[in-house]
């Protein structure tokens, strides 16, 4: 892949993270103080200068984003490039500088112009006016990776560890996860992360290809087939769902998978947290995700594992919500295969 490829390539996910941004509060109807519906107006404003910018990105036409375009908005090339946005959105921070959409936007812009010394500050910024989400961590991560001539530090690892808290199977967070962990001299942890991104990934694709170079690269560090050799605190497997009960999850369900002891108290040894989305479900449970205050992994030999599909989002398992039967495993096992089978009463 070229450079310039890779450059359009963000552009586009630019675009359509902008879009998401920006038009999911117009639809609500969040912008009715005059200060906020000026606000929004810019944005608005940016977003039409982004679908024809879109349009160039999917044809690669430059006629498609002139006046002529169609699209009413009358931008011209020069007005719908990366660096003009940048130049409006850094003019229209100075005017409102608590506006965390356009903050986030300008930092998403930087990255994808590969301006990483100015987008690693200007993603922190943003995150002290808006909580980030799983995706805008992992480019705040890549960023500063990148900022540093491809080595990873502790603030983009913690960033990618809180982008998979919040969604365990986000793409880009696992990739990055796998790396930093190889990089690191860890490769069976590189080989667990790895493991739960494939099935994400689409059936022979090159990226797919790619990873399973990558896996069997780290397996061979290792020198075993395992992908936990080297690390007995970990538990790994899949989750599948009943055919009959598939189509009753929703877009706000939560996956949950849940090690518990076999003795003592019910509190989790570990919990597996993601957004339930292709199935299976690949799942990991390590030290990392240990309860605050609770017994960990490392301390038990054998463990019990279930999940559970949550309709409130909430861990503590109600009525209406889907489960699995429990699985009694050794700490360390892998392949482990719970299928979600049961609505609980």
């Amino acid at each position: 892949m070229t450079s310039a490829q890779v450059f359009w390539g963000f552009a586009t996910a630019l675009t359509i993270g902008a879009l998401l941004t920006v038009l999911q509060p117009m639809v609500a109807g969040i912008a009715v103080a005059k200060g906020r519906a000026r606000r929004v107006q810019f944005l608005a404003g940016l977003a039409i200068t982004l679908v024809a910018l879109a349009g160039y990105l999917a044809v690669g036409r430059p006629d498609l984003i002139g006046p002529e375009s169609g699209s009413g908005s009358g931008a011209t090339p020069r007005e719908t490039s990366i660096p003009h946005l940048i130049k409006r959105l850094e003019a229209h921070l100075q005017q409102w500088p608590d506006d965390a959409d356009a903050a986030l936007l300008l930092a998403r812009s930087y990255y994808a112009a590969a301006r990483f010394a100015e987008a690693v500050p200007a993603f922190e910024r943003a995150f002290v006016l808006k909580a980030p989400a799983a995706p805008q961590l992992a480019d705040y991560a890549d960023a500063r990776t990148a900022q540093n001539g491809g080595t990873f530090d502790a603030q983009a690892q913690k960033a990618v560890e809180r982008a998979l808290a919040l969604d365990a199977q986000h793409v880009k967070s696992l990739w990055l996860a796998g790396s930093f962990a190889f990089n690191d001299r860890r490769p069976a942890d590189a080989i667990v992360y790895w493991t739960r991104l494939a099935p994400l990934l689409p059936a022979d694709s090159e990226e797919l290809r790619r990873l399973q170079a990558n896996i069997a690269g780290a397996r061979a560090q290792v020198g075993t087939g395992s992908a936990v050799a080297g690390n007995k605190k970990q538990l790994s497997g899949t989750v599948a769902i009943a055919p009959e009960l598939q189509a009753s999850v929703g877009s706000t369900d939560t996956l949950y998978v849940f090690a518990r002891g076999l003795q003592g108290p019910p509190m989790p040894l570990a919990v597996f947290k993601a957004v339930p989305g292709r199935w299976p479900v690949a799942f990991s449970l390590d030290e990392s995700m240990a309860v605050m205050g609770g017994a960990r992994l490392s301390e038990r030999e054998s463990a019990m594992v279930v999940a559970r599909i949550s309709r409130s989002g909430q861990a503590i398992g109600q009525p209406g919500d889907l489960e699995s039967g429990a699985v009694q495993v050794k700490v360390g096992a892998a392949g482990i295969q719970l299928l979600i089978d049961t609505v609980r009463k």
